[in-house]
């Protein structure tokens, strides 16, 4: 249950619950501060993030310092403040993980994820500085896109049984541990149709197959180079071309390349967990690997009756992977 008090995190939008709000610790609870320092020219030169437990509204307790300290705190731009207390986003930890995760799939390189978590902050901070920053703390950040639907978490008295069927559990569903993750991804699986899409009535045209080998037999390099136009897949169209051989799509999906958002699925696990259960086949021949992983590109894939059913979980990480990408994008 939300009310006035309620802090709400600034990735996700779903609220921050205090030790004191609620029986049993969910993921909520688990929360960090973000926090940016500057050198001495006053540049942005870094962002770290502290373990913190809420005390309630926009008040915090840091561990490690043993410090409590007040989020989204409107005394960093006072001119009547002299002493300048350090400015605070809150955010859910499985929330960082996940932000994590989307600034690896951008770039690899400490540097450049160094920038786009820079990247990240500023974007709060912009978010932050369009409210009033000389009021009282805000206990959240507005976002054009309604947070995809946690924005009525941010309703005062929001409860679950306010929103449609299924609705709250969505945005409460832990978004990185999620209890069979491969069985669940692999249940919409598809056998490869024996009816081959690449037959053709015109012989001078070239089919599918044939432009299939063709690629197959071309260096490994220029195979790299056309398959790196497809990776990471986003939205693509729901109709395979398989041009590429169900093999790449069996092995871009496991690689993480294919799908940064699914990085914890496993190959191996799905081989001895699951293989049996859905017919699968480590050779990858016979399977529609293809239309599987177009099907799961879908950006709007953790929308409600969008696509096929996924376990809550993977919706919402879908959801808050999305608002990252969402940020990343935003020009400063």
């Amino acid at each position: 249950m939300t009310d006035d008090r309620t802090m709400f995190g600034t990735i996700c939008g779903g609220p921050i619950s205090g030790f004191e709000r609620i029986k049993t610790r969910n993921w909520f609870c688990d929360c960090v501060l973000l926090t940016g320092k500057r050198n001495h020219n006053g540049i942005l030169s870094d962002i770290r993030y502290v373990d913190a437990e809420n005390l309630g509204g926009t008040n915090f307790f840091i561990h490690s310092t043993s410090e409590a300290v007040v989020a989204c705190n409107p005394n960093v731009w006072s001119p009547f403040v002299k002493d300048k207390p350090p400015l605070y986003f809150p955010s859910h930890v499985k929330c960082m993980v996940i932000a994590e995760e989307v600034i690896a799939s951008h770039d690899s390189s400490e540097r450049g994820q160094r920038s786009l978590m820079r990247h990240l902050w500023q974007v709060l901070e912009a978010r932050w500085k369009q409210l009033d920053p000389l009021g009282r703390a805000p206990h959240k950040l507005h976002v054009s896109s309604g947070y995809y639907g946690a924005y009525k978490f941010q309703e005062m008295d929001w409860t679950p049984e306010n929103g449609k069927e299924g609705e709250a559990k969505l945005f409460e569903s832990n978004p990185v541990e999620i209890p069979s993750l491969n069985r669940a991804v692999l249940s919409h699986l598809n056998p490869l149709l024996s009816a081959n899409p690449s037959s053709n009535d015109d012989p001078d045209e070239p089919t599918i197959k044939g432009l299939s080998q063709a690629i197959s037999s071309l260096p490994p390099e220029i195979i790299a180079n056309i398959t790196d136009q497809v990776t990471p897949l986003n939205n693509p169209s729901l109709t395979p071309n398989y041009i590429l051989e169900p093999s790449y799509w069996h092995a871009s999906l496991f690689s993480g390349t294919l799908l940064p958002y699914l990085w914890d699925i496993s190959e191996t696990e799905i081989s001895e967990e699951d293989g049996t259960a859905v017919g699968f086949d480590k050779t990858a021949d016979g399977w529609d690997w293809e239309l599987l992983a177009e099907q799961l590109a879908q950006t709007s894939i953790h929308e409600r009756g969008k696509v096929f059913h996924i376990p809550l979980g993977l919706r919402n990480r879908r959801r808050i992977w999305r608002l990252v990408e969402d940020i990343l994008g935003t020009e400063l």
